[in-house]
């Protein structure tokens, strides 16, 4: 029985948090690293506070990073929590309070049936954050409707007594006092006292205000933990303690995974809780997978029948994936950003195999752990989203942080080599001041180049919304329908960036051809990109950045000279009129119409050249000035030195990590048992030689590599006999035994997928693999 309902006492007054909510979802979401975990690099001749600033830069930059992965879960689906959260505050106030008329009497339960998408694993975020977001709202304010909630999964209701169970224990355990008025240290004390059911004098004494079971029954028979009536005794101790509050509490029952619980376990707890409807304002949250179809069709027309149904749909994963790489690896923030491979593993990962939204943290996650724990120049990195800076540095070196083994290993990254090659001959001063002085470089030259960086990446980000924003007045060119992650991608994979690339071609093409309408519609784009002060990516387009572009005078000036053309052109027909028509009035003879048709043809060809002249101009102005910035601004970053400082790029042990190899680890089990059994009898010199003691899978298995693509079943059993009887020494061999133990062996391999049977030889088997490496 929980402790609420056997009324023990609770030695500090609980806040109000929904761990009872991340509890049921710890168990496979616990992946801390201490600094136990981290070790002193340079052969052990880091210093112990530098080991210490890599721990606590590797938690501060996945604490940081997490809180974007969570803000933009919620930013994508804040419409859909906010119908829910509405749907829950208004599903047990009766209709005619709003209406003036009175509601009919039913009886079914609120239930609200959120789609979730069909990558389950998913659901444990998303309903968490749905929990946080009902708890939340009610901690926040006095007039909303409080809010209790108990998460149930389908893992922890194997049947209807243990999900009754979990379900009134995660409502007990949330007991808490929704009154947010501001109590003295001396009055929770008291409070404290008669939960302990203490007096002033520290006698015992009754606890007359606590949730007392046995008083709720007038008896002291104990209820099974699983028995209603607990439930709502609790609730009622609630309510008499929330008397003044503006409205009662509610008790949300989330269901996460709707497809894998047992149906006739659902259907009783909804009868269960209809019954106790018109005592317990009980609303069920029912996550599901697939489509409405799986719940008519898992659940009998009677169960249907108590639930009052509306539906809410989530944003599906891609969404959230695009804009996790907008805000992470796309905009200028001071944070590692992933290297071609690693970003194309990324979206080949998610994209082509499982769409998760847990996959994508825990590679965020590993990505972060691994640059930190394996990198001692990740002290270097940016961290708490601020760039590294010369006063940091030179306390840094001042605290010993940084030794000459820093600075040896930024000589020997790539970027650098190449940086000296290029200034060895225009500036041979530097490039030797470089390489010999190491004070110079960690204080001097690192944060001017990780400033370069950082200037580039603001220039880059600046010119890519441009690409992108000219790209969009083009929707019927199928040579130009690219996503942002992939035209990020070819930046990152190209050599030149996206400066030579066939999209930049044809955009400048484009633009080119473009006529007026196109082209007013384009610069009002461009305007609202970069003109506009209110976007909430202002701060972006600094004055630095501004002024390297040159957007601003170029912009206006071209939007006066379009609007100038279009403001002034009934002026301009008229003194045309007056300049073309007015000097050749004179009254024409009725028959002379061809005169007259002649004249008006000159002035319309007049007119239009003058006024299709600017636009051209504007037009050819608009493409040279974005083939400039293209080809200046959207480079690759490996040009820029000390880029590894910032970008992660080792894929090697991220694809072993990520990517299933079940095939390789089979062979290598097979191949190497002595290693996986831990066998000291097994194991040989002999690289490859058949030990008799080894198991008998492991023995069919080595046979195995030595045979063709048609396996003799009888040479091979030969073989596989001669194996055993070294086993054996001078005993006699059972046949039978031999017999039995190579058919379960070759039933074994056959399950792997290592051979199969054949038609053309119904003596042999066909070998399927080849390669055991």
């Amino acid at each position: 029985m929980p402790k609420s309902a056997r009324g023990r006492p609770s030695l500090k007054k609980r806040k109000r948090s929904y761990k009872a909510i991340n509890a049921t979802n710890s168990r496979s979401s616990k992946m801390k690293l201490g600094d136990a975990g981290f070790q002193r690099l340079f052969d052990g001749d880091e210093p112990e506070a530098s080991m210490q600033l890599r721990s606590d830069s590797y938690d501060n930059s996945w604490r940081q990073m997490k809180k974007v992965l969570d803000d933009v879960l919620v930013e994508t689906n804040q419409s859909t929590f906010d119908q829910i959260e509405e749907f829950v505050t208004n599903a047990h106030i009766p209709t005619y309070a709003s209406t003036g008329t009175m509601s009919l009497p039913f009886h079914e339960i609120p239930t609200a049936l959120v789609f979730a998408g069909i990558n389950t694993p998913d659901h444990d975020n998303l309903f968490t954050q749905i929990a946080s977001r009902l708890i939340g709202s009610s901690a926040q304010s006095d007039m909303s409707t409080p809010n209790y909630v108990a998460l149930l999964q389908s893992r922890d209701c194997s049947n209807l007594r243990i999900t009754m169970r979990n379900m009134i224990e995660q409502f007990l355990a949330a007991d808490v006092d929704y009154d947010h008025s501001d109590e003295d240290v001396e009055e929770e004390e008291n409070e404290d006292a008669m939960e302990l059911g203490e007096d002033a004098d520290g006698s015992k004494k009754p606890a007359n205000d606590q949730f007392n079971l046995s008083s709720m029954r007038g008896r002291k028979s104990r209820l099974p933990n699983y028995d209603m009536q607990i439930l709502d005794g609790w609730y009622r101790h609630v309510v008499e303690k929330q008397a003044n509050s503006f409205s009662l509490p509610n008790l949300v029952v989330m269901i996460q995974d709707f497809e894998s619980f047992d149906p006739t376990i659902l259907e009783d707890l909804f009868e269960i809780c209809s019954e106790y409807r018109s005592r317990l304002p009980i609303v069920l949250l029912i996550g599901i997978a697939t489509s409405s179809n799986a719940l008519h069709q898992s659940l009998s027309k009677s169960a249907l029948s108590l639930l009052r149904t509306e539906k809410f749909w989530l944003q599906q994963s891609d969404v959230w994936f695009n804009k996790v790489i907008d805000e992470l690896f796309i905009k200028p923030t001071h944070s590692i950003k992933l290297g071609p491979r690693p970003y194309k593993f990324l979206l080949d990962h998610f994209y082509l195999f499982d769409f998760s939204i847990g996959s994508v943290m825990a590679s965020l996650q590993f990505t972060l752990m691994h640059h930190y724990y394996a990198n001692p120049l990740s002290i270097l990195s940016p961290m708490n989203d601020t760039p590294v800076s010369k006063d940091m540095l030179v306390k840094m070196q001042e605290d010993g942080l940084l030794t000459a083994d820093h600075a040896t290993h930024i000589r020997m990254l790539r970027s650098f080599r190449t940086h000296i090659d290029d200034i060895c001959e225009k500036d041979p001063n530097e490039a030797l001041r470089l390489l010999d002085d190491d004070s110079y470089l960690m204080t001097e030259a690192v944060p001017r180049f990780l400033e370069d960086l950082n200037r580039h990446h603001m220039l880059s980000y600046a010119v890519f919304e441009i690409m992108t924003t000219i790209q969009a007045c083009f929707p019927t060119f199928a040579g130009l329908r690219r996503s942002k992650r992939m035209l990020y991608l070819e930046l990152l994979e190209n050599q030149d960036g996206l400066a030579t690339s066939e999209i930049v071609r044809w955009l400048v093409s484009l633009v080119r051809k473009m006529d007026l309408e196109a082209l007013t519609g384009l610069l009002k784009s461009l305007s609202e990109l970069l003109l506009d002060d209110s976007e909430s990516d202002s701060s972006l387009w600094s004055e630095g950045v501004s002024g390297e572009l040159d957007y601003k005078k170029k912009i206006v000036g071209w939007m006066e000279r379009l609007g100038m053309e279009e403001v002034d052109e009934d002026q301009e027909e008229e003194s045309l009129d007056d300049e073309v028509i007015k000097p050749k009035e004179e009254k024409l003879p009725d028959l002379d119409l061809g005169r007259q048709t002649k004249t008006a043809k000159r002035v319309k060809m007049y007119i239009i050249k003058k006024k299709g002249g600017e636009p051209v101009k504007v037009s050819n102005e608009i493409a040279d000035w974005i083939q400039l910035i293209f080809s200046r601004y959207l480079g690759s970053f490996v040009a820029w030195p000390l880029h590894e400082l910032v970008y992660y790029s080792n894929i090697k042990l991220h694809e072993k990590s990520f990517t299933p190899q079940p095939r390789a680890s089979i062979q290598t089990a097979l191949g190497q048992a002595q290693h996986y059994i831990n066998c000291s009898c097994c194991s040989s010199k002999d690289v490859g030689s058949i030990q008799p003691t080894e198991q008998d899978t492991s023995i069919l298995y080595k046979l195995y590599l030595e045979c063709g693509r048609m396996i003799n079943l009888y040479d091979w059993f030969v073989a596989f006999g001669c194996v055993i009887e070294r086993e054996k020494g001078n005993k006699k061999v059972d046949e039978n035994e031999v017999q039995a133990r190579f058919i379960r062996s070759v039933a074994e391999l056959q399950f792997l997928g290592f051979i199969k049977a054949t038609q053309r030889k119904t003596d042999h088997v066909v070998r399927l693999t080849w390669s055991h490496t």
